[in-house]
């Protein structure tokens, strides 16, 4: 009997270490792989022309500090960015990207403006003084130069409109009351609902669910430790070189176009409650996305082609949306979805992140909606 008990901890103690042995060093070859790939991926960007007028190094040390960008836990929101300090990004400790704010005379008689929105309101491939928050502070300093105006920039990688709604209600909550409220969105409405086959959820709510109890549950822990582990990945990555499996399946639409329209109509009426107890003005914009209008340059064309799973859910969804009777009455909702209509030029980076002359376009677009409140 002892001999087949030495026999099995043996054989589990060879199996652990060659288990952890072959997560080190698939850890570097991920590691080298996502590095060179990323690398390849700037190397497109500056290919396609869309930052002509700024310099390939300055590009570049962009995305390295973009990919070094992190985020942590955050109660209520999921998740938040964690402070950051680069050359052109900044986050402070609050999780708020750095927004040059050309009207500040000083905070305690300043009119606020928040931004909520995900990393295209972040700024995603811009730098500080080229996010759409920075942008919008150089049209009001442009007109308004004398009046005295704070922008914070609430934007975050993945964050929908359900969560912008928890963000802003938590300022509140802190007594940070707002004047103007901006909701830029449409984006990660649509990721999210596609990754979790329903409107609403975060969008890393799935990892969140399967994360859950991994203190109390050894199966629920070693479940998420493979689900999260780079042999997983390896496996991932067989099935669909190997045996040509698609890691990325076209969602079955149903109803989730309706549902997400759904969603965020109902979000934006909940924000509408909200300024008219506080006394704010809202503002929401429906962003654009490359499958809209916009006539694509040959670049465009590739990233859209990368991206196409995405293609009907975003058309059905914006359908839905533009098609709402709430929404047509509604004077807080902008479309400016077609803003790209008539500009054949590189706008987008991807499938939706534009470069900083898009956001130039879309901060003077904003300003032009929000200039009756000044």
């Amino acid at each position: 009997m002892k001999k087949w008990f030495r026999l099995i901890s043996v054989n589990i103690r060879n199996t652990i270490i060659v288990i952890i042995v072959l997560e080190f060093f698939l850890s570097l070859l991920f590691q080298h792989r996502d590095e060179k790939r990323q690398q390849e991926n700037v190397d497109f960007k500056l290919a396609s022309g869309v930052y002509q007028n700024v310099d390939d190094e300055i590009v570049r040390d962009l995305f390295t500090e973009q990919y070094r960008v992190d985020s942590e836990w955050a109660p209520y929101v999921h998740y938040r960015l964690k402070e950051f300090n680069g050359t052109y990004q900044n986050v402070n400790s609050n999780g708020s990207r750095k927004t040059i704010n050309l009207n500040l005379k000083n905070t305690e008689n300043a009119l606020k403006i928040f931004c909520f929105g995900g990393s295209t309101i972040f700024g995603t491939g811009a730098r500080d003084e080229f996010s759409i928050p920075s942008l919008l502070s150089k049209y009001i300093y442009k007109n308004y130069p004398n009046r005295n105006i704070e922008i914070t920039n609430f934007g975050c990688h993945g964050y929908i409109r359900n969560i912008e709604n928890i963000q802003l209600q938590l300022e509140i909550l802190n007594n940070n009351i707002p004047d103007i409220v901006i909701f830029y969105d449409g984006v990660n409405e649509i990721i999210s609902a596609q990754e979790n086959n329903k409107a609403g959820y975060p969008t890393n709510a799935s990892y969140r669910k399967n994360e859950f109890k991994t203190g109390t549950s050894y199966a629920k822990k070693i479940s998420f430790l493979y689900a999260s582990s780079n042999i997983k990945r390896f496996i991932t990555y067989l099935q669909r070189k190997v045996f040509k499996k698609k890691t990325t399946e076209v969602t079955t639409l149903g109803n989730l176009p309706q549902e997400i329209a759904t969603q965020y109509t109902r979000s934006i009426k909940i924000t509408k409650a909200l300024s008219a107890e506080y006394d704010f003005e809202v503002y929401n914009f429906l962003q654009p996305v490359i499958f809209l209008d916009k006539p694509l340059s040959e670049y465009e064309k590739l990233m859209a082609k990368k991206s196409t799973y995405l293609k009907e859910l975003y058309l059905d969804s914006y359908k839905y949306i533009l098609q709402n009777n709430e929404l047509k009455k509604d004077s807080t909702f902008i479309n400016i979805s077609a803003i790209f209509e008539q500009n054949s030029t590189q706008i987008y980076t991807d499938f939706c992140h534009i470069a900083e002359r898009g956001n130039d376009s879309i901060a003077k677009r904003i300003f032009n909606t929000i200039r009756p409140s000044f």
